[in-house]
């Protein structure tokens, strides 16, 4: 089963809101910067993970800390487990949800798109319910995975990037 969006997004004063406010908190971000998911009450250190994976164990064990898996394909990627906020995440996430990352070059807001409880993990890449590798979506957008009853079967979900002018556009029209 796979939960699509609606065409629903937030208003962009909410959004431009909590993006001031992420700009002004002075909380520790990693060298791939920090994630926030402040409707599901989630904010974690994002660490970098090269392709050979090492390390990604150590991210995801450590407290306010998640991987940021890099060099697995064009798809940013963030893994972290359930038990630490994560899994509020992607199974609270729904068609309005907005994550951020920030970085030292600013912050981005992404909308959620896509949630796949069914995903597969074959240790090599996740694949979500359709076949495809998370690692190879190519839209410039998130996708996050946690496991559920063990690592082989984990949830996906993906956020798109945030447009403001799409949604003042959609606002225009009502």
């Amino acid at each position: 089963m796979c939960i699509q969006a609606s065409a629903s997004q937030p208003l962009a004063a909410d959004v431009m809101a909590e993006i001031m406010r992420i700009q002004k908190d002075e909380t520790y971000i990693g060298d791939a910067g920090r994630l926030y998911a402040p409707e599901c009450g989630y904010s974690a250190a994002l660490y970098e993970i090269p392709q050979s994976g090492k390390g990604a164990q150590k991210a995801v064990d450590a407290e306010d800390f998640a991987a940021f898996l890099c060099n697995y394909g064009p798809q940013r990627v963030v893994a972290d487990h359930t038990h630490q906020g994560f899994g509020n995440v992607l199974r609270g996430c729904g068609y309005s949800t907005v994550v951020y990352l920030k970085t030292i070059e600013g912050v981005w807001p992404y909308v959620f798109s896509t949630k796949d409880p069914d995903s597969r993990n074959d240790g090599d890449t996740v694949w979500d319910n359709h076949g495809n590798s998370i690692y190879e979506y190519d839209d410039s957008g998130l996708t996050f995975y946690t496991c559920n009853e063990d690592w082989r079967h984990v949830t996906v979900a993906h956020f798109i990037q945030y447009s403001a002018t799409k949604r003042a556009e959609t606002e225009d029209k009502e």
